[in-house]
């Protein structure tokens, strides 16, 4: 038996439960996710037991579950993109302020070699994994040898101040 579940299902819980902030929990591996939330050893070892596995559901390889999700930049660490320029990490997904009113949104997970170290350069205007250099375009093309496979571009709707950031839906086979 595999136990699915959304991440905004999981955030709730952790919300209710410690009564702390999602912020808090984004920067935390799986590890110490569980470890701020009372799962330890004892427990992993009684769900392993119980023949129980826990997964995440991604649609891309570190994307998270294919729910889309909402930030909203007057708040926090989101403040970022309150200016031109800004930009984020969240969820696996590079967040980015282009102009005014223009948002980008791509994978942080380089199609180079999978690894989840994409950033923004404001002053390129473009996208570079730190990794091995693979560089994007703000379209999430790539720009050299390394880049050739590009990033996946997300869709971002705004209103006032609320980014929804629409993620790619499984696709039914």
């Amino acid at each position: 038996m595999i136990i699915c579940l959304p991440a905004a299902t999981i955030f709730v819980f952790v919300l209710s439960y410690t009564g702390k902030p999602m912020e808090e929990f984004e920067k935390l591996s799986r590890h110490e996710f569980l470890k701020q939330i009372g799962i330890k050893g004892g427990a992993l070892f009684a769900a392993y037991c119980m023949g129980i596995s826990m997964t995440s559901c991604s649609v891309e390889k570190g994307v998270g579950t294919d729910d889309d999700f909402t930030i909203d930049i007057s708040k926090g660490r989101f403040r970022e993109l309150s200016k031109a320029g800004g930009w984020i990490k969240v969820r696996n997904v590079v967040v980015v302020r282009t102009g005014a009113d223009s948002f980008a949104a791509v994978t942080s997970i380089c199609s180079h070699e999978g690894e989840n170290r994409i950033e923004y350069r404001p002053q390129e205007n473009d996208f570079r994994c730190s990794a091995h250099g693979a560089e994007f375009d703000i379209a999430g093309s790539g720009k050299n040898k390394k880049g050739r496979k590009g990033l996946t571009l997300y869709q971002v709707n705004v209103q006032n101040s609320i980014l929804r950031i629409t993620l790619p839906k499984k696709s039914e086979s």
